[in-house]
């Protein structure tokens, strides 16, 4: 099973994540921005039209035992 998240991370070469959510719409209530701007931002960083973006959108797979947890 892969699950999406959404992270608002350091803006240094470390890149550690700040803030984690489930969702965009999630991510921008904790950080009292709109979601459609956190969209842009990171529709922009993957096709390259900008190369830095404080945002990241991760897919990770979930193996059985991870399954159970959630």
């Amino acid at each position: 099973m892969k699950k999406t998240i959404y992270m608002q991370i350091e803006p240094n070469e470390t890149e550690l994540p700040m803030v984690i959510a489930d969702s965009v719409n999630e991510l921008a209530e904790k950080l009292k921005v709109s979601p459609h701007s956190i969209s842009k931002a990171l529709y922009r960083y993957n096709s390259g039209k900008i190369s830095n973006c404080r945002y990241r959108k991760v897919t990770i797979d979930l193996d059985e035992d991870e399954k159970d947890d959630m």
